[in-house]
C-alpha cells in the first residue's frame, strides 16, 4: 500500500502553503520572551527556546500569554525549583512551544524510520505524541528539580539549625549566628542561601528583609517555617534559641519521615520492575514441559 498518495502530498502541499500565508499575514504575538540568561548556556536548551521564541511570534496571543494567576503559579514552582534556567512564566511557555515543535520534527524523523515496519500506525500519531512528550518535558523536568530541591533542604537544614542553636545561644544575635555558622556548613543548596542571606546582612538589610528574601528565592516549606519561627520570636521578643531548637527539631522529624516514606514505597517500586520478568519466567516454566510433550508428539508421526 502507498502511504505518499497524491491526494495526501496535495493536502500536504496546501497545508504547507496555508501556514506560510499565516505567518506572512498574521500579526506578531508580542512576547517577553528574552532569556538573556540562556544565552550563554552549552546545552540544547537555548537552541529549543529560540525555536520556541520565533514559533511564538506567530501563534494567537491565548496560546503564548497566560492569565495572571497562572503565571504567578508558574513563577512559584519556577523559584521553589531554583530557576535551573534562569527563566520567568512566559519564557517557560515559550520553552514548552519549543520542545513542541521540535517532538513534532522528531516525530516525523521516527516515522520515516519505521514506516516499513509499522505500517499500522498513521503519520500524524507519531507527529502528535512526540509534539505531547516535547511540550510535557519541560514540566516534568521543573517537577523532578522542585522535588530534588526540597529533599535537599530537608536533608540539609536541620543540621544548620543545630549549629545556629549554638552559635545563638553564645552570641545572643541572629545575625552574628548567621555569619558565624555558614562557612562551617557542607556545601550544599542550605549553605548557598544562607551566603546570600549573609551578604544582604552585610549590605545593610535588616534580618527581616534577608529572610523575607530568603523565603521568596526558596519557597519550600522547611524554609518558609524556619523563616516565619525567626521573624516571629524576633518581633515578639520570645527565646530565640528554644525557638530555633523548636524548630530544629521538627525539622528533623519531617527529614525522617520522608525517608520512611521512600523506603515504604521501595517494595512497590521493586514489585513494579520485576513482576513483568517474573511473569515471563513463570510463564515459561509452566508452558515448556507441555510445549515438549506437544512437540515429542509432533515428533512421532
Amino acid at each position: 500500500m502507498e502511504i505518499f498518495t497524491p491526494k495526501l502530498i496535495a493536502l500536504l502541499v496546501g497545508l504547507a502553503i496555508i501556514l506560510i500565508g499565516y505567518a506572512l499575514t498574521m500579526h506578531k504575538s508580542s512576547i517577553d520572551a528574552r532569556f538573556e540568561n540562556l544565552e550563554k548556556s552549552k546545552g540544547m536548551t537555548r537552541y529549543l527556546a529560540a525555536l520556541g521564541q520565533e514559533t511564538a511570534k506567530v501563534l494567537p496571543d491565548r496560546i503564548v500569554h497566560t492569565s495572571r494567576v497562572k503565571e504567578g503559579s508558574i513563577n512559584a514552582r519556577i523559584r521553589r525549583a531554583g530557576n535551573p534556567w534562569g527563566i520567568n512564566a512566559t519564557e517557560f511557555v515559550v520553552l514548552k512551544i519549543g520542545c513542541a515543535v521540535a517532538g513534532c520534527v522528531l516525530g516525523a524523523v521516527c516515522y520515516l524510520a519505521v514506516k516499513d515496519y509499522m505500517t499500522y500506525i498513521p503519520w500524524f500519531a507519531f507527529v502528535l505524541c512526540f509534539a505531547a512528550l516535547g511540550y510535557i518535558y519541560p514540566d516534568h523536568t521543573l517537577s523532578k528539580k522542585e522535588k530534588e530541591r526540597i529533599a535537599a533542604f530537608r536533608k540539609e537544614l536541620p543540621e544548620a539549625l543545630d549549629l545556629l542553636v549554638i552559635s545563638n545561644s553564645v552570641s545572643n544575635s541572629m545575625e552574628s549566628s548567621l555569619q558565624t555558622i555558614t562557612p562551617l556548613l557542607k556545601r550544599g543548596i542550605v549553605k548557598d542561601e544562607f551566603e546570600v542571606v549573609c551578604k544582604d546582612l552585610q549590605a545593610g538589610r535588616g534580618l527581616t528583609s534577608a529572610l523575607t528574601n530568603l523565603a521568596e528565592r526558596a519557597p519550600t516549606p522547611e524554609i518558609e517555617a524556619f523563616v516565619n519561627v525567626v521573624i516571629q520570636a524576633q518581633t515578639t521578643g520570645t527565646d530565640m534559641t528554644e525557638a530555633l531548637r523548636r524548630r530544629s527539631k521538627t525539622s528533623r522529624q519531617e527529614f525522617i519521615a520522608m525517608l520512611d516514606q521512600k523506603i515504604a514505597s521501595l517494595e512497590t517500586k521493586i514489585m513494579a520492575v520485576l513482576m513483568p520478568t517474573m511473569v515471563m519466567s513463570l510463564t515459561v516454566v509452566a508452558v515448556a514441559p507441555s510445549l515438549q510433550s506437544i512437540i515429542g508428539s509432533l515428533g512421532g508421526f
